[in-house]
């Protein structure tokens, strides 16, 4: 029920939303009127705190209706939800500056009114000023937006938004023999690169990790736990870590520090320190030079899942070791050509029928 404040001599109506006190102005100093405009709140009351704006009687000219909530007014309330979900403030730029690419493409109109051809006006509207990777970036971020005005009911349905390759986020994973270039081309270059970045890339590529996750994980036995505070997911999880793998995260976070922050060993001049992203860049080094040209540290993780994947063919289990919070994101790797993943992966299928020899022989 809408309370009631008197307020320098004018009435207002209160409304609890989130928590918060939303105030609505009754314009009025007269109590029985603002005790009658506030039984009008109260029949939008649950409209108020579902965000709607709502235009009363006495404060547009005696109409009354639902305000449209606008763009611009969206993507500030979007933005302000996507910070209290603690997203790290590289991902929250992007989705504002995607959509402030969409409200200079399609103008500021109410959400409610945007359409396939809206999308396709951005499109056009980024073409020669972007980039198709950073487009087809803005329009993943223009996806998640409209689909959190869903499920906010701001809107009855999205518009389809389509990638620029016509594609959606495809993993491109790493075959064994193009590991295997990788990790020869770190020991033909040893003034280029330091031995021990084959052990980080195989780390990575045996565990799953994002990459700053070793940094912001902590030890826990042979586990590295990842908090809900530091996954992209907000999924915590617990990766376990054999003892060599446990002595190469020890020796990553040792050797390592945050951007900004001095190396906490300067005093040992003989141990080299980087910034966490100097490992994706000696990944890209590494990999350019042995002329795999498209792929990133990131490839790193969808390797891990293809593999786990082909090995136990459980998606529900390989989700649980990505730290997944749906399956629905996980099966993009279900997609693969089983035939295909067992000649990349020879090794995996050497293991598999391994295995089953010995059940032979025990039975």
């Amino acid at each position: 029920m809408a309370g009631l404040r008197k307020l320098k001599g004018s009435y207002y109506a209160r409304v609890s939303v989130n928590g918060k006190e939303k105030t609505i102005p009754l314009k009025t100093n007269q109590l029985r009127q603002a005790s009658i405009r506030r039984s009008a709140v109260e029949k939008y009351e649950s409209e108020i705190k579902a965000g709607n704006e709502i235009e009363f009687p006495w404060l547009n000219d005696g109409q009354l209706g639902i305000k449209q909530l606008l763009l611009s007014e969206a993507s500030e309330q979007y933005i302000e939800s996507r910070k209290s979900d603690q997203l790290r403030e590289h991902t929250i730029q992007v989705y504002a500056l995607a959509l402030g690419h969409l409200k200079d493409a399609i103008g500021d109109k109410p959400v409610e009114n945007i359409e396939n051809k809206d999308i396709d006006s951005f499109k056009s509207h980024c073409m020669g000023r972007h980039t198709k990777i950073t487009i087809d970036i803005n329009l993943r971020a223009i996806k998640t937006f409209m689909i959190w005005l869903k499920d906010n009911d701001y809107i009855e349905k999205t518009p389809k938004i389509r990638m620029l390759n016509g594609k959606s986020d495809v993993p491109i994973y790493i075959s064994n023999k193009q590991f295997s270039l990788i990790l020869q081309t770190v020991d033909d270059n040893p003034k280029v690169f330091d031995p021990f970045m084959k052990d980080v890339f195989r780390l990575y590529r045996d565990t799953g990790m994002r990459l700053s996750e070793v940094f912001y994980g902590t030890i826990d036995g042979n586990f590295l736990h990842i908090s809900s505070e530091i996954s992209k997911t907000h999924y915590s999880r617990d990766v376990y870590l054999n003892d060599e793998q446990l002595l190469q995260v020890l020796h990553l976070q040792r050797i390592t520090h945050f951007p900004g922050e001095k190396s906490t060993l300067i005093a040992d001049l003989s141990i080299k320190t980087h910034e966490i992203k100097f490992y994706s860049k000696q990944f890209k080094k590494a990999s350019q030079l042995a002329g795999i040209n498209d792929r990133k540290f990131h490839s790193l993780r969808h390797t891990f899942a293809v593999r786990k994947y082909l090995e136990y063919g459980d998606i529900y289990k390989v989700a649980k070791l990505l730290g997944h919070k749906s399956v629905t994101t996980t099966e993009i790797y279900a997609k693969f050509n089983q035939r295909k993943l067992e000649q990349d992966f020879p090794d995996l299928v050497q293991d598999t029928q391994t295995g089953n020899q010995h059940l032979e022989t025990d039975e």
